[in-house]
């Protein structure tokens, strides 16, 4: 094999591996800078919260789950009281237990932490909301039901009382206390978070707003009263939602892809529009046009024209003539170079052409070959052309004649 070819098969092997390391590299880039985003995305990192006051009024609030902790209470009745109607006793979702199921905290101390319990658990199936129908709810009202005899004059801490949900532990809620022949208002304040799963969490913020002591109930049975009623119909809603998703994982790669693109078609060039880069041209130069001279300008055709010299062999060999103004002559030289301008001219248009869209440096006219593969410069084939015979143009005649 010649020499030449093991360069040329060389450089195209090191063409290759520069190709495959750059897909390689810019693989690896792209993955490293789309690995966070996905893990954004799959992990939910980031969160977009947006808050919303919604009016449940119609639609209602679930109502808490409640309890009653207490050493005097024997259990509770539990009520619901509709808007300007009478009360509606709820015999279901009661159920009590002697375990220890609060931890102490607030109202709640060591001494009163194993009272027994009374749970009122109806799980959100009733509502708090204000309208004209059966459903409607304006408070829940429970009495702590004891058999000792109670009244304003003992005013010791009968009961805790305290509001749970799913959203709470029970064992964690700290307790509002409260004394016996009393009646205990609470209102909480009600809110909604929307996660980005589309699960609805409700949670709420109790207040105590009054405590009413009265010398007894009654009904003498009744030790302690306590009613619990939503703040405001008015509800505050957080909305979460995933700020970068999927589809801007796409646009963002692109993005990448797009800086990817333009840095390949700089290396290695991009079809038939730059069939070579950087790297063919300048690197490994295996290029066919990597070691050819800037295209010639249309200027230096002009100067190189003027600048050119006026004798030639064949200057007596031809001559052109017309008879409205005399003769002009012309020698055979100056119309070959004439000739040779036009279409030089005609090939610098081509040529730029070629090299903006296909090879730059292309040359059309730069070398060629004879048959016998003998490369001639293109001046040496001028001056070893025959020239024909000469002509002459009759122009009244308009036709080619012999001299």
């Amino acid at each position: 094999m010649p020499v030449s070819k093991e360069k040329e098969t060389k450089k195209l092997v090191t063409e290759i591996a520069f190709r495959v390391a750059s897909v390689i590299l810019m693989t690896s880039i792209i993955i490293f800078l789309a690995v966070p985003k996905i893990k954004k995305i799959v992990q939910h990192q980031d969160k977009l919260t947006s808050i919303n006051i919604v009016n449940k009024t119609i639609e209602g609030i679930p109502i808490p789950n409640a309890f009653v902790c207490g050493a005097l209470i024997d259990h509770i009745t539990v009520e619901k009281v509709p808007l300007g109607k009478k009360a509606i006793m709820v015999e279901e979702y009661l159920w009590q237990t002697d375990e220890t199921i609060l931890k102490a905290g607030g109202d709640l101390t060591e001494d009163t932490q194993n009272d027994p319990c009374f749970i009122f658990q109806p799980n959100g199936i009733f509502k708090f909301k204000l309208t004209n129908d059966s459903d409607s709810i304006d408070y829940i009202s429970i009495n702590a039901i004891s058999n000792q005899n109670v009244s304003s004059g003992s005013a010791i801490i009968g009961a805790v009382f305290g509001l749970w949900n799913a959203e709470r532990d029970i064992s964690v809620i700290k307790p509002f206390a409260a004394r016996t022949a009393t009646i205990n208002h609470f209102t909480f304040a009600s809110t909604i978070r929307i996660d980005m799963d589309n699960t609805v969490h409700q949670d709420f913020t109790i207040n105590k707003q009054n405590t009413l002591q009265i010398e007894k109930f009654e009904n003498e049975t009744i030790a302690i009263k306590f009613d619990y009623s939503p703040d405001s119909y008015m509800v505050t809603e957080y909305s979460e939602k995933q700020p970068y998703g999927w589809l801007n994982l796409v646009a963002e790669i692109g993005g990448y892809l797009t800086y990817v693109t333009g840095t390949w078609i700089f290396l290695f060039g991009r079809g038939k529009y730059k069939s070579w880069g950087f790297v063919q041209r300048f690197l490994l130069k295996n290029s066919p046009n990597a070691k050819k001279p800037p295209l010639m300008k249309k200027e230096e055709f002009n100067k190189a024209r003027l600048s050119s010299s006026s004798t030639h062999p064949l200057d007596s060999e031809y001559h052109f003539r017309t008879s409205a103004s005399g003769d002009i002559y012309f020698s055979a030289a100056e119309i070959l170079r004439e000739v040779d301008f036009r279409i030089n001219e005609k090939f610098w248009f081509l040529e730029q052409t070629l090299s903006r869209h296909y090879l730059a440096g292309f040359r059309l006219r730069e070398i060629v070959k004879d048959n016998h593969d003998n490369n001639i410069d293109i001046e040496q084939q001028f001056q070893t052309i025959s020239p024909p015979p000469p002509i002459v143009l009759n122009s009244n005649s308009a036709t080619y004649l012999r001299a």
